[in-house]
Order: C-alpha cells, then sequence, then structure tokens
C-alpha cells in the first residue's frame, strides 16, 4: 500500500509543479495500464466482499454457486496476485515518470534549496 501512496503523492506533486510551469507531464501507456489494473482490483475485492456476504444470505442451492466461486478466488491467490501486478506496475511507472521528468524533479529541487 505504501508503494502505491508513495507513487502517487510523487507524481502528483510532480504533475502539479509541472503544470504550474505550463510544460504537462504526458501519460504514458504503463500508467493507464496501472490505472486500469488497479481499478480492475477494486472491483474484483468489492465482488469478492459482496459474494463472502452473500453467501450467508442466500439458499442453499445458490449458496453453493457463491461458495465454489470465493473459493476458487481464495485458492488460486487471485486478490493476491492482482495486488501483487499493481503494486509492481505501481513501482514501475513511477520510476518511469521520474526518469521522464527528471529535468523538472532537478528544478523543483534546486528551487527549494535555493529557497531555504
Amino acid at each position: 500500500v505504501m508503494i502505491i501512496v508513495l507513487r502517487d503523492f510523487i507524481v502528483t506533486g510532480l504533475r502539479s509543479y509541472s503544470m504550474r510551469r505550463g510544460k504537462p507531464m504526458i501519460t504514458n501507456l504503463l500508467a493507464k495500464t496501472k490505472t486500469f489494473t488497479q481499478m480492475t482490483m477494486i472491483i474484483v475485492i468489492l465482488l469478492f466482499i459482496a459474494l463472502q456476504s452473500l453467501l450467508t444470505q442466500f439458499a442453499m442451492n445458490v449458496g453453493r454457486y457463491i461458495e465454489k466461486t470465493v473459493s476458487v478466488m481464495l485458492h488460486y491467490n487471485i486478490i493476491y496476485a492482482g495486488m501483487m501486478l499493481v503494486t509492481v506496475l505501481t513501482a514501475v511507472s513511477g520510476l518511469i515518470y521520474l526518469y521522464q521528468n527528471r529535468d523538472s524533479l532537478r528544478r523543483l529541487a534546486s528551487f527549494k534549496f535555493r529557497n531555504s
């Protein structure tokens, strides 16, 4: 979670700084893939929670189908694997942003140190 939060704070700050300078950052395909994967995993996790809740409320015949879906998700670690993918995409896309915008980052760092 810390990797995702830290990356988003850094990229948002860098994006704000770049916008103030009149040079907006360009989003790359990996960053868009990361966002899509994050949103997909949020949906998967919410569905998983909903299915677990429904499992206790439905009749046995419907409950068996829900139970099978939940057990498959648990057995294959779908949520864990998906979140690992999100974490890797987050870290890599954050590093790409920092590399692509290293000049803005240097200017921002030198501006802050000169004004201290």
